[in-house]
């Protein structure tokens, strides 16, 4: 938030994403701020992102954080849950699920990064398959070191802020 209140409003017009972990009781900044959460993991954080944006008005783009690795700091939706996750989803109004968002294990090997990717596109098409939702477009995989990979492996969005940016200096927020 301090960032969008030096770039002001420099900012209109500017789709902004949400990435990272979302607590519910953070859900309203977001809602409030964001045009895009990638990181919707539980029905309880799906129902106040619902319930904030419907105070504001607004249906709120969401994608479904799933989580392809066994990583115990990485969160997200258990692969074998999604399909049914998402079509919880869809009962709950105010949010609009776009897709997925995946994150793979860091590893000093690229290609350790492929199989990740492939099991979070075989997800993404049978969703969409199934749900025949022109909607669910987005399956957002690959950051700054392993967005080649993702994008050959189907990813429709990569995260890639450390390679334009720098890498992040966490001491100053």
């Amino acid at each position: 938030m301090p960032k969008f209140e030096q770039l002001g409003s420099s900012l209109n017009g500017i789709t902004k994403h949400f990435i990272g972990h979302l607590q519910s009781n953070k859900a309203i900044k977001a809602v409030e701020n964001f045009d895009l959460i990638h990181s919707l993991d539980s029905i309880k954080l799906a129902s106040d992102i619902s319930r904030y944006a419907a105070n504001r008005g607004k249906l709120q783009d969401c994608l479904i954080e799933v989580k392809v690795s066994q990583e115990i700091t990485k969160t997200g939706v258990d692969p074998n849950d999604v399909e049914g996750f998402y079509k919880q989803c869809l009962s709950i109004p105010n949010i609009l699920i776009k897709g997925l968002m995946v994150i793979a294990p860091y590893s000093d090997n690229l290609e350790g990064s492929r199989p990740y990717f492939k099991r979070a596109y075989n997800l993404f098409e049978n969703i969409k398959k199934s749900s025949g939702s022109f909607e669910f477009n987005i399956l957002s995989m690959g950051m700054s070191d392993d967005y080649k990979i993702a994008v050959e492996e189907g990813a429709t969005m990569v995260r890639i802020g450390s390679a334009i940016f720098g890498k992040r200096n966490y001491g100053n927020k």
